[in-house]
């Protein structure tokens, strides 16, 4: 039986007062889009806790401008169904509020939780007092380091609803996968800012990969001989040793420190290659020409590099932009003046773009909470339509394991992988 938003807000709203029965004083409701999250928790400041008082903490930039005129803002929201309430809450970002000291609320609403359960920004709940503490978001994000410890100390996972496109409360989308390797058809500039060349990407790889090998193999023996000297912890993850010792100079001294930076630095050499490349540009122009050659359709472009998204479209949104421009074309896609925007970071969390029923992903990390984000922008359709979106994925190299790591946790099951780029635009 498919459920709707009211037994949704009722089920969420059981589930965080029977946890604050039992004498616990916050928790978190995992929800998908489409579900309500935002009246969920205005429900429970009023309805549910009856507070007087709550701060409601986002970890967006700017909670008017433009984001005040999206459909589900805060703001909006409390217009919408508690205007007589207004009183009752105040709204701030994390950027902010995390240097607060010795307030106190009744209630605090984390709005997009895992990114404010972090070491630094969780300074708002040490600092200060709160009778009450909820915590909403859709991606959890728990498989980053310290997360868990968070969420179980201030405010533990008590409810998920991730069925929002299977029971028709947002559209559907589907998943195109560009597999590729690399070759030497498309170069790439290498060497030094001094004596630079080009090179193709696949022996520039080639050569990137050797040499994370070498140090890798290098770090290996200084974490042996570590061990034995009692240095660390046995058994520690390799990752997190070259950390400790590398970026947070923890070596006994400078020698072995630069053989911890040897390691780090390939890991970020090689993918900062990936994140670059020359024929990502080339395929991901084609299929969004390809894509806007429909005047109904509108493409999202997201990369992992700023310079990336500039290569591939002259509108975009990121942080090297004015408000103004940035706003600008926020606005006019909204409006259908433009059809393709690209960006790094910016289109992730809480905006609403309107119409986008393509995207293409064109770099990225395995990073379970940013990819769900980012796609989470198409779905803003009507609940009949469906989001596409294309995802690159450059086998043997080590973008293939960060995709490997982000696939299952898109939410959909209508995925098709294409090895021939003029097959898949065929299928647009």
């Amino acid at each position: 039986m498919q459920k709707n938003k009211t037994e949704i807000a009722k089920e969420a709203n059981s589930a965080y007062l029977k946890h604050i029965n039992l004498g616990n004083k916050g928790g978190t409701l995992v929800l998908d889009m489409g579900s309500g999250k935002t009246k969920i928790g205005l429900d429970i400041a009023i309805k549910v806790l009856n507070v007087s008082t709550c701060l409601i903490v986002s970890p967006r930039s700017n909670l008017t401008g433009v984001i005040r005129d999206n459909e589900n803002s805060w703001i909006k929201e409390i217009d919408k169904w508690y205007s007589t309430e207004k009183y009752r809450f105040t709204l701030t970002t994390i950027q902010d509020a995390y240097k607060w000291n010795d307030k106190e609320y009744d209630l605090v609403i984390l709005d997009e939780c895992h990114t404010i359960l972090t070491k630094n920004y969780s300074n708002l709940l040490k600092n200060n007092k709160f009778k009450y503490i909820l915590g909403l978001t859709g991606t959890p994000g728990l498989e980053i380091e310290g997360k868990q410890d968070l969420y179980t100390k201030y405010a533990p996972i008590i409810f998920e609803y991730m069925d929002s496109a299977k029971e028709g409360l947002i559209n559907k989308s589907r998943v195109l996968v560009f597999e590729r390797e690399l070759n030497n058809n498309f170069k790439i500039t290498s060497g030094s800012k001094k004596k630079s060349f080009m090179q193709g990407e696949f022996s520039r790889y080639n050569y990137l990969n050797r040499e994370f090998e070498k140090q890798k193999i290098a770090l290996i023996k200084l974490q042996q001989q570590a061990e034995e000297n009692n240095n660390v912890i046995e058994g520690m993850n390799l990752w997190l040793f070259a950390r400790e010792w590398g970026y947070n100079n923890k070596a006994p001294n400078s020698m072995e420190r630069a053989i911890a930076m040897k390691f780090l630095n390939t890991i970020q050499y090689r993918k900062k290659m990936l994140h670059n490349l020359t024929s990502s540009v080339f395929y991901a122009k084609a299929i969004k020409e390809a894509i806007l050659k429909d005047s109904k359709n509108k493409v999202l472009i997201f990369t992992e590099e700023i310079a990336q998204a500039d290569k591939i479209t002259e509108y975009t949104y990121h942080s090297k932009m004015t408000e103004s421009i940035k706003n600008k074309n926020f606005k006019d896609f909204n409006e259908g003046t433009l059809r393709e925007l690209g960006s790094s970071k910016g289109l992730t969390l809480g905006l609403n773009l309107e119409g986008a029923n393509y995207g293409i992903l064109e770099s990225y990390i395995g990073s379970t909470v940013d990819n769900a984000q980012k796609k989470g922008r198409g779905h803003r359709l009507a609940p009949n339509e469906i989001f596409t979106l294309i995802i690159f994925k450059i086998k043997n190299t080590q973008q293939e394991k960060w995709f490997d790591k982000i696939i299952t946790t898109l939410n959909t099951e209508d995925i098709t992988y294409y090895d021939d780029i003029n097959k898949l635009i065929k299928d647009l």
